[in-house]
């Protein structure tokens, strides 16, 4: 009897004693990615929490700072996967579950981040900051009222949280709602004062209105609050181009680009700038940069088409054309109809 429950005996002490090591293991490890993470390592922290799920991967919480690892490496699709199965093994994940949703967010995948959301708001019903995450995949979809909606209900659970405000001037400006906008934005205003954002969304919806003066008021409020905001510079040239004072919107569109050589927009409004000014080779230098920064941009290549046209070169607007048509571009249309006309 003895003999025949002596091998049973040796494995079941092999298997407590692989099980004392592995455990061992998995909490060194854990403690290496979590340190990793810590210390904003996260392409490590990923290898060494992928290390924790080939021994163990019942431990929702290496799940969990695995999707924030990839999350904050922006890949967001393995970040769904991750958060996904840190809920699947602990179903009331409350983390787990908004940035669940803001990964989807990333993804465009508005009508699931919303489901994930409101599971959140299942485990923990009154919170704020949850109903303004739902009222930004709502603005997402351009589903404004619902987003209004999620945002109002956010200010009313804690109306000292500000984030809301701004997102909701937002949303009633995007519905020409600008008296609403306004009003939203000068209560943000009156409770964040040094809100540089707020104060150029404020100009914005000014200039909106054609009320340019205190448009400009706000912007360079904004300005002096961060002389580095290249969207009030943006904003302020734009200001001067659309009331035809090209020379006024320079400056602004040049420090825009400054201060993001790598912004598209900013880029193209400097060229179209320049073009008005009849500054072509300058003109054609920053659609070249728009280009450059996104090489399937058609008006950039429109712009390029202009600033050979203008310049004299109508052989290389040809080719400018070319290139439009190739791209299935409305532009080529408006290109040739130029080229034939100079």
């Amino acid at each position: 009897m003895n003999k025949s429950f002596g091998v049973p005996a040796i494995l079941l002490a092999f298997a407590l004693f692989c099980l004392n090591v592995f455990s061992q293991d998995v909490v060194t490890i854990y403690k290496q990615a979590k340190a990793n993470y810590d210390a904003k390592n996260y392409a490590q922290a990923v290898e060494n929490f992928k290390r924790v799920h080939r021994i163990n991967p019942g431990i929702p919480e290496s799940h969990y700072y695995l999707a924030n690892s990839y999350y904050e490496l922006k890949q967001y699709s393995e970040a769904v996967a991750s958060y996904r199965e840190a809920i699947r093994l602990k179903p009331d994940y409350f983390d787990a579950m908004v940035y669940l949703g803001n990964s989807l967010d990333y993804l465009k995948e508005y009508d699931q981040a919303i489901d994930a959301y409101r599971a959140a708001l299942k485990i923990k019903p009154d919170t704020a900051w949850v109903y303004f995450e739902i009222g930004v995949s709502y603005g997402g979809q351009k589903l404004y009222i619902k987003a209004i909606d999620a945002y109002e209900q956010a200010i009313r659970i804690d109306p000292g949280y500000t984030r809301p405000y701004r997102n909701l001037g937002i949303a009633y400006r995007d519905l020409k709602m600008y008296e609403k906008a306004e009003a939203i934005l000068l209560k943000l205003l009156g409770m964040e004062s040094d809100n540089t954002s707020a104060y150029s969304d404020l100009g914005y919806v000014y200039s909106l209105q054609n009320k340019t003066a205190k448009a400009i008021e706000a912007y360079n409020t904004a300005l002096r609050l961060d002389s580095m905001h290249s969207l009030s510079y943006l904003r302020l040239g734009s200001l001067y181009y659309n009331s035809k004072q090209y020379a006024e919107a320079l400056p602004n569109y040049r420090k825009a680009v400054y201060y993001d050589p790598t912004w598209t927009t900013a880029l193209i409004y400097l060229g179209d700038t320049y073009l008005n000014l009849k500054r072509y080779d300058e003109a054609l230098a920053e659609y070249q940069k728009a280009e450059d920064q996104d090489p399937g941009n058609d008006v950039a290549q429109y712009g390029i088409g202009l600033a050979y046209l203008y310049s004299g070169r109508k052989d290389m607007a040809r080719r400018q054309y070319d290139i439009l048509v190739g791209m299935n571009s409305a532009n080529a249309e408006k290109l040739l109809e130029r080229i034939n006309a100079y």
